[in-house]
């Protein structure tokens, strides 16, 4: 498969339109159209409705244009991973609060890290102490912040402050 009759789709199908995927990729529209065409018979699949000034994906079209999201996104991180320095912290994690927590602890926290370490991306979700305590158990998160006030057998634990909350 030629990634750039791949690239020409995407694009196309990012901006709707085969003359903004052509002016993004310094092409002509035919360039454009052509590799899309070429593609479709690669994959034997209709991609796009063809018709004059009327860009619109078919079914099969919409499953090639999600693929090439993650593709392209996948591209995209590791160029920025090869142009990082080893030893930079980078990736991905996501956890769980209380939507008090979330509100009054977080905030710095999290400005620092974002400071400190850039590529590091938390996510997180809002939940009640036994939803994240489930949430811990079936591997959805990496780990949860609660307050101390339920037991917590079963699980590692590390106290992150004292005091009144």
């Amino acid at each position: 498969m030629n990634f750039i009759y791949l690239k020409y789709f995407y694009d196309a199908a990012m901006s709707k339109s085969i003359s903004a995927a052509a002016k993004v990729n310094f092409v002509s529209q035919s360039a454009v159209s052509q590799g899309i065409l070429k593609l479709e018979r690669i994959l034997k699949k209709s991609l796009i409705t063809h018709r004059r000034n009327a860009f619109k994906l078919t079914r099969e079209g919409e499953i090639v244009f999600d693929a090439c999201k993650r593709i392209f996104q996948s591209i995209t991180e590791l160029t920025e991973n090869l142009a990082l320095e080893e030893n930079q912290m980078r990736g991905r994690f996501v956890f769980a609060c209380s939507h008090s927590i979330a509100l009054s602890i977080l905030p710095k926290p999290l400005s620092v890290l974002k400071k400190q370490a850039p590529l590091v991306k938390p996510s997180f979700r809002l939940a009640n102490t036994s939803a994240i305590m489930n949430l811990v158990r079936q591997g959805t998160i990496e780990f949860g912040i609660v307050l101390d006030n339920v037991v917590l057998s079963g699980f590692d634990k590390v106290r992150l402050g004292n005091g009144e909350f």
